[in-house]
């Protein structure tokens, strides 16, 4: 750990910290989610996590994602323009993907629905995730892949 760190410093890459009283701040957000809709320009599950991104470390490592696209086609032409094909294939190159049987309160998940995949937030034996009138939860059990902030 300590070359890990060591190395980030040398190459001057910052190490992302958690803001002070994050856990009551997880909650505030959920709350504030809670009943909220679903919508392609303001309340999609790649901004619900970044939000999440930013408010628990004051920043975002998805700059060219936070609050830069309206709809499934301009998320889909961004991705691909940044040489990704997907939100995973994004994730994995930017976050440290973890197991996720161990997801922890705050860490970034997914889970398959459809045919595409969904992104929310692990807050212990459940997730939450934005469903089409409210924020829907699901077991930690149902997560297909998972990611810590750090």
């Amino acid at each position: 750990m300590l070359l890990i760190y060591k190395i980030k410093k040398l190459f001057g890459v910052k190490h992302k910290m958690r803001v002070k009283h994050w856990e009551s701040k997880l909650s505030e957000y959920i709350e504030e989610c809670r009943n909220k809709k679903f919508s392609w320009a303001s309340n999609n599950c790649g901004q619900f996590v970044l939000e999440w991104e930013k408010i628990l470390t004051g920043q975002t490592r998805f700059p060219e994602f936070y609050k830069k696209y309206k709809s499934l086609k301009e998320l889909k032409e961004k991705l691909k323009e940044c040489g990704f094909k997907s939100w995973i294939s994004i994730f994995n190159q930017r976050l440290t993907r973890i197991n996720p049987k161990l997801a922890q309160r705050g860490d970034l998940v997914t889970t398959r629905s459809n045919n595409s995949f969904c992104m929310g937030i692990c807050l212990g034996i459940n997730c939450a995730f934005l469903g089409d009138d409210k924020i829907q939860f699901m077991s930690i059990d149902k997560i297909k892949y998972a990611w810590r902030w750090f």
